[in-house]
């Protein structure tokens, strides 16, 4: 494509090579405008900068390269999470969990302070956006709880800092770097504060990670746990068993062929614990989520 001219965004678009919607997304994002200017003012100019880095844009998307790394940012419950090669892209499904919590808490209003633990943060979406959504909605509780997010990758940490500082919580989260519970503090686990533990962790086979073109450009480390998928859950759960935790509840994302699997972790490694499980379906009605509660 030349671009010794001048182009007019719609000539462009027309010519794009990618979908439409995200194409505008990107001019968008280049020209410092939303989505809706872009539908609304096809025929701008745009100088020479703005169509070759779109073209390198849209060359990296054919290569599947993740829209959000190219924006570096990724909408996640109305608010902007900063993401980039190192953590997962936050997906819309997710967001369910936020839900969840925030109709929990409503629900348990006697029980007024926690403790918010969330393993293998990544970009630390989840933990930002419950503290922020907390903040607004249930004041008094966001000031009697406490905030932790931990991720193995120090890479990954580093990409949730700059959330927690952007949305100015570097005083209410902090951050620890552990193998899911393993380094996590004991005083963090046997607070007086209820404890709620909230896990979007790896739970795709290897065979999976390796096969889904759409995800290839994103951290092994956060996609892959073992031929089922359910290795690290394993893990934890064991964790959970070994420090003795006890008066908590545990909120996690699984693949929806993983109910079988985390049923039997329970069973076969908590079995002497008085827990309960129950699985929470997405919004197309497939399992997504479990609840292990003490």
């Amino acid at each position: 494509m030349k671009t010794k001219k001048k182009m007019t965004l719609k000539t462009l678009l027309s010519s794009t090579k990618i979908n439409l919607a995200e194409a505008e997304t990107i001019l968008a994002f280049l020209l410092g405008k939303n989505r809706e200017y872009i539908i609304t003012h096809q025929q701008i100019e745009l100088d020479r900068k703005v169509i070759k880095t779109y073209q390198k844009f849209v060359k990296k998307r054919q290569k599947h390269y993740p829209l959000a790394y190219l924006l570096g940012y990724r909408e996640f419950y109305g608010e902007k999470i900063i993401v980039n090669k190192h953590v997962l892209v936050p997906r819309p499904e997710t967001e369910l969990m936020i839900d969840y919590l925030l109709q929990y808490l409503a629900n348990n209003k006697n029980d007024k302070s926690y403790q918010f633990i969330d393993i293998g943060t990544g970009s630390g979406a989840i933990i930002v956006t419950l503290a922020k959504t907390l903040n607004k909605q249930l004041g008094q509780i966001y000031k009697n709880s406490n905030f932790l997010a931990s991720d193995i990758s120090q890479s990954a940490l580093q990409v949730a800092r700059k959330n927690i500082k952007n949305y100015n919580y570097e005083n209410k989260i902090k951050l620890k770097k552990s193998n899911l519970l393993a380094q996590i503090p004991s005083t963090y686990l046997t607070s007086n504060k209820t404890l709620i533990i909230t896990a979007n962790l790896p739970y795709l086979s290897h065979k999976e990670a390796i096969g889904e073109p759409t995800i290839i450009k994103e951290p092994r480390l956060a996609l892959s746990a073992g031929l089922n998928g359910a290795r690290l859950y394993k893990r934890l759960f064991r964790q959970i068993k070994i420090k003795g935790i006890k008066g908590f509840l545990l909120l996690g994302e699984i693949n929806p062929e993983q109910r079988k699997d985390i049923l039997k972790l329970k069973n076969d490694i908590l079995k002497d614990c008085s827990l309960s499980l129950e699985f929470l379906q997405d919004l197309s009605r497939r399992t997504r989520f479990f609840i292990l509660k003490d």
